[in-house]
């Protein structure tokens, strides 16, 4: 970050940093990245660097210093090792909080799989009846507990 850019920001946004969200977006095409820590406790962004890796918060954890890390006490973010590796390295005692969004997208991709599986194994049997119903169900939960009971 250049001085100029210093300059324009606003010199306590760092202080009484509690509990951080970090995560990255791209632009142009998906071919940069910036990696954005925001104060999960204002909804405000304060700090901001190029690229998604554990180096790209060096800078952020060198303006918190010693001080303010020991006041964090959580930090949410993806499933991704590097931001994780950050922390651990800068920040050992902030708590690590996996981004809800990827947890969730986790569970509904090891559910369908498992439903997968199942409509595999409803196919081998006699009557294709309960695998066609059951094909049906991917968005509704409650109607493959009724395809079982069937």
């Amino acid at each position: 970050m250049n001085e100029s850019s210093r300059q324009e920001l606003d010199p306590n946004r760092l202080d009484d940093l509690f509990i951080l969200g970090v995560d990255e977006i791209s632009y142009r095409k998906h071919h940069n990245y910036l990696t954005l820590v925001t104060n999960h406790e204002t909804g405000k962004i304060v700090y901001g660097a190029e690229g998604e890796s554990a180096k790209s918060l060096d800078e952020f954890f060198d303006d918190l210093g010693e001080e303010r890390i020991a006041k964090i006490k959580a930090a949410t973010m993806d499933l991704g090792p590097a931001f994780a590796k950050a922390f651990r390295e800068k920040a050992p005692n902030v708590q690590i909080c996996l981004d809800p969004f990827h947890v969730v997208k986790l569970g509904t991709e090891a559910l369908e799989e498992v439903r997968k599986d199942l409509w595999r194994e409803m196919r081998k049997l006699p009557s294709p009846v309960y695998a066609r119903k059951f094909a049906g169900a991917r968005w509704h939960g409650l109607f493959i507990v009724e395809a079982l009971w069937l």
